[in-house]
């Protein structure tokens, strides 16, 4: 980390704003396209972000495809939290379902014969019971299919973006010329 200040005229700045559990590996990130760390605030609201203020000279090589590498990254960072988070969306809610279809059929059936004791209640009773019942018979497993078809799209979804994430820094840590990490600490 530099002194925190910044030479409007010869440097440019970027302020990112990143879940503190990301943070180090942003910070790596953004180190192979030159930038420099030079100071770090907490977010006044939400109390697991940062913000992270980088700078880096003005006139750098390659800073054109430089831009546009780091947009590409920035791009695959986001579809990767994106992904993260969404990543058993369909299963959670239809595990959701599931548990409200079999626990309002059960609350109907026990609700039922308290109703009364006549012979169309003790049926309906007796339907909502085995609705309940194939509910969580049939759904359970088949969402949990459904959870590992979601979890094998997630994991080759990150496969992806990890290596497309990784050929960018590559490249940006070719036309940076600096392969040290020493250099830019």
């Amino acid at each position: 980390m530099t002194d925190g200040r910044l030479d409007y005229r010869t440097e440019d700045s970027l302020v990112i704003s990143v879940r503190k559990d990301k943070e180090w590996s942003i910070r790596q990130k953004y180190k192979k396209f030159g930038w420099v760390q030079y100071r770090m605030t907490d977010d006044s609201v939400y109390e697991n972000i940062a913000h992270i203020y980088f700078k880096r000279p003005h006139d750098i090589a390659h800073k054109d495809e430089l831009q546009l590498l780091q947009v590409n990254m920035e791009t695959a960072v986001n579809r990767l939290s994106k992904a993260e988070r969404y990543k058993n969306y369909k299963s959670m809610a239809w595990g959701t379902a599931i548990a409200l279809i079999s626990s309002l059929s059960l609350l109907i059936a026990v609700l039922l014969p308290l109703l009364s004791f006549a012979l169309h209640h003790l049926v309906a009773c007796g339907i909502f019971a085995l609705l309940a019942i194939l509910t969580l018979a049939i759904g359970i497993p088949v969402n949990a299919k459904r959870r590992e078809r979601e979890q094998t799209a997630y994991d080759k979804l990150t496969l992806q973006l990890n290596a497309e994430i990784d050929g960018i820094l590559k490249r940006a840590e070719q036309l940076i010329g600096v392969n040290d990490e020493e250099k830019l600490s």
